[in-house]
């Protein structure tokens, strides 16, 4: 047999780590000692021993010593208590066999009882080293008997038959302690046993689901490994995106979607555990570039690190955005090229469409401000830039107050479902100037309120003024004719 095996045989039944249980098996065993010396005293006294006697001596040093033991246990010192124990006992039963029946002495039967003891509170090495004591003396004690340097003489029957009553009390407590504490640590380990089966099966019921997860889910998803970046498993909607194959890179580098060519990410990564970069680009199998939101997390699968990596393709709404950039930079090309006056006219409040239509003229005007607008508006107006105009009140543009034409211009506009073309509006410059415009607007209505207005001028003053100077024209000649 090994040595190891033989440690094992003889190691400590509750380990080194179990010392409160080793404290409570001693506790009982010095409290059996007590009892059962106490009560071995007494018979002996009442028998017509004496206190003097080398046996009386014996059990009253080992009764004190118990005590002692008891004192040193709840101080903490278990192993100490435990050496100490078997020891002083060895000792104690060694006396009493030298100076009473030798061989044939009660005695040398609690060497066994002793060994046993240590076997189950100290170590293999202390039970090893007792066995060896005690089969030494036990030839000593012959020896001796057989060269004539100690007298053989037994003790009577019943005195045998009360120390031995003694051992086997003791030998019966110590099987007792010794079945109920391996009870309660069967019970322990049988409900150690079922957490930890629980525990399992709750860890597979985890993984079922987050296979599920995995295999379903139509976000990208792939494990690699951390030392070198080998992909180790991928998910189908991860094949799409790659526009490759199932299995044909597993357990190989991917260039698109591996991170590791950059030795800043994968010492971010191992350090902080987490890793984000909301614009991830690579070329797909099919040559065509993606964009995508990664997110990586390193996780402990077994003793192997590796990295869950997730992948949300942004390629087609990255695709709308720039469709959606560069309509709105053509629509403010055009408006900015163009040579009419576009505006939007925004209110204080939305304007309710059921109130009357004369109280709609009257918000309209006096709520109504330039929300936006392009540079020819600004410029029919005298403004350096559409800048300086916008927020401008529609009633300053009127000239501070509404007149009657630019009343019923704006009525006709409500009366027309909020739709108006080549209405006439009579407005002020920034240097104060009289200007006519020719205005097309249509209104903004939502759930019953008008809160807003498009619309669009042109400047019709030189027309204007043209019309004036051919009225004057005229009525200068019909009077020449008349």
């Amino acid at each position: 047999m090994r040595l190891d095996s033989i440690r094992r045989l003889f190691r400590p039944l509750f380990g080194s780590g179990q010392s409160e249980t080793t404290a409570r098996f001693l506790h009982a065993i010095l409290l059996s000692i007590i009892a059962v010396v106490s009560l071995l005293i007494v018979l002996r006294l009442r028998a017509g021993g004496t206190w003097f006697s080398p046996t009386s001596f014996v059990l009253t040093g080992l009764l004190v010593l118990q005590f002692f033991l008891l004192f040193m246990l709840r101080r903490g010192h278990v192993r100490q208590a435990a050496l100490a124990l078997v020891f002083s006992s060895w000792a104690a039963m060694s006396y009493q066999a030298w100076s009473a029946d030798g061989v044939r002495d009660v005695a040398i039967f609690v060497y066994m009882l002793i060994i046993l003891t240590a076997a189950l509170l100290t170590n293999w090495q202390v039970s090893i080293l007792l066995s060896l004591m005690s089969i030494v003396y036990i030839w000593v004690l012959a020896m001796a008997e057989s060269s004539g340097l100690r007298t053989a003489h037994s003790d009577p029957p019943l005195h045998i038959a009360r120390d031995l009553t003694a051992i086997f009390s003791l030998l019966t407590l110590l099987a007792f302690l010794l079945v109920n504490t391996l009870r309660q640590s069967l019970d322990k380990m049988r409900e150690e046993f079922t957490g930890r089966l629980r525990a399992e099966q709750a860890s597979r019921e985890g993984e079922e689901r987050f296979r599920k997860i995995f295999e379903t889910s139509p976000v990208a998803i792939s494990i690699s490994a951390l030392e070198d970046g080998s992909l180790l498993d991928a998910n189908d909607a991860y094949w799409e995106l790659m526009a490759q194959v199932p299995g044909t890179a597993a357990g190989s580098l991917r260039p698109g979607l591996s991170i590791w060519d950059r030795e800043s990410a994968r010492k971010t990564l191992a350090h902080k555990r987490s890793l984000s970069d909301p614009a991830f680009e690579f070329v797909d199998g099919k040559g065509e570039k993606r964009i995508t939101a990664a997110f990586h997390e390193l996780i402990d699968v077994g003793e192997q690190p590796v990295i869950l990596s997730l992948f949300y393709d942004l390629t087609e709404q990255k695709k709308a955005q720039v469709a959606l950039q560069e309509s709105e930079e053509k629509y403010r090309n055009f408006v900015e090229s163009s040579i009419q006056g576009i505006w939007f006219l925004g209110f204080d409040e939305p304007i309710p469409t059921g109130l009357p239509p004369e109280e709609q003229v009257r918000l309209i005007h006096q709520t109504g401000y330039i929300q936006d607008c392009n540079e020819a508006l600004a410029r029919m107006y005298g403004y350096a830039s559409r800048s300086h105009i916008i927020g401008t009140r529609l009633i300053d543009l009127y000239g501070g107050t509404t007149s009657e034409f630019n009343f019923q211009s704006t009525l006709q506009l409500i009366k027309g479902g909020y739709r108006g073309t080549d209405r006439e509006t009579q407005e002020v410059t920034l240097d104060g100037r009289i200007v006519y415009f020719l205005n097309t607007a249509i209104g903004v209505v939502e759930d019953g309120k008008l809160t807003g207005m498009w619309g669009t001028q042109l400047d019709i003053t030189p027309l204007k003024q043209a019309e004036a100077a051919l009225q004057r024209s005229e009525m200068r000649t019909r009077a020449l004719l008349d």
